[in-house]
């Protein structure tokens, strides 16, 4: 089923018409985007930013905390561009033997370090983290 509408369809508590709304999205370009050892990067028109980085490798986690054992610490790269304010930031473990558990805040240049966190002790495990950060570049 379709609908129809003649005339202007105002969309509630915004004062825009719904054709108005339909071309805000078009009128978003992406005005740079790049890859650099870091990762990969997405500005938009906007400002909003999006970055994304993985980071694999082998960690021992064999520090008690609690029940659990805890790996050392990883290191996380820098954004591969800055943002002009904290960005947002989600951790994707690929590996279900362990959850990722931040160690520190990020900052508008690096995300915050991670450790992984386990239910029995593990001696060099692998690893890989994808990083998804969002936020603002202006």
């Amino acid at each position: 089923m379709r609908m129809q509408i003649n005339g202007d369809l105002i969309v509630s508590g915004t004062n825009r018409r719904l054709a108005d709304l339909q071309d805000v999205d078009k009128k978003i370009e992406i005005v740079e985007s790049g890859k650099n050892t870091n990762g990969e990067y997405i500005k938009l028109s906007d400002g909003r930013m999006y970055c994304f980085q993985s980071v694999e490798g082998r960690v021992d986690i064999t520090t008690t905390w609690g029940s659990l054992f805890q790996s050392t610490v990883i290191s996380t790269p820098n954004f591969p561009s800055q943002f002009i304010e904290v960005p947002y930031v989600v951790y994707t473990n690929h590996f279900a033997e362990s959850v990722i558990a931040p160690d520190g805040l990020p900052t508008t240049a690096k995300p915050e370090n991670v450790v992984l966190l386990r239910g029995t002790e593990g001696v060099d495990k692998d690893y890989k983290i994808d990083i998804f950060s969002m936020g603002r570049w202006k």
